[in-house]
């Protein structure tokens, strides 16, 4: 009888075990899933007197990967925003003949972008400032780079205690 009490006890335990490790599964896999369902936006309304914010401070690519999980570093399980050059410049395009947005606002805070791309991204401002539109750019601190972007707006501002950082 002591053989028989240790056996189910044995069994109950690994089924306790077994459901909780599930359990446990599901529930890491499922905040993984939504984390990256988190990044994708959802339908963008234009009133009128909208202004573009475009975030240069995150990554610019060329174009995203298709892989809800690439933007997540594993090692700290946040997750890195990505702005793909594409979209930046469509948006900017759009932006230059909707009546409802009367300017950009460029977020110049460190942008992780080489040359080309910032010339790119240069080259669709001075576009959409030709329709008479503004732009405005800030930042903490410029880098050379986001300088050269931010040169084509109509203002620059700089935080009081920033840094232009320009190499010669």
């Amino acid at each position: 009888m002591n053989f028989f009490k240790t056996f189910l006890a044995g069994v109950l335990a690994f089924l306790v075990g077994s459901f909780l490790s599930l359990f446990f599964w599901i529930f890491l896999f499922g905040m993984i899933a939504g984390m990256a369902a988190s990044l994708n936006g959802g339908p963008v309304t234009v009133r009128p007197g909208s202004i573009l914010k475009i975030d240069l401070a995150e990554e610019i690519v060329d174009s995203p990967s298709t892989d809800p999980f690439a933007a997540i570093d594993w090692m700290t399980m946040t997750s890195t925003k990505q702005l793909s050059l594409i979209k930046a410049l469509r948006a900017i395009e759009t932006a230059k003949d909707d009546d409802r947005i009367e300017g950009i606002y460029l977020d110049c805070q460190g942008a992780s972008a080489g040359v080309a791309t910032r010339l790119a991204i240069r080259k669709a401002l001075e576009d959409f400032k030709k329709g008479g539109k503004w732009v405005v750019a800030y930042a903490d601190s410029y880098t050379q780079g986001d300088y050269y972007v931010a040169s084509v707006a109509s203002e620059i501002y700089l935080n009081p205690i920033g840094a232009v950082d320009i190499h010669g």
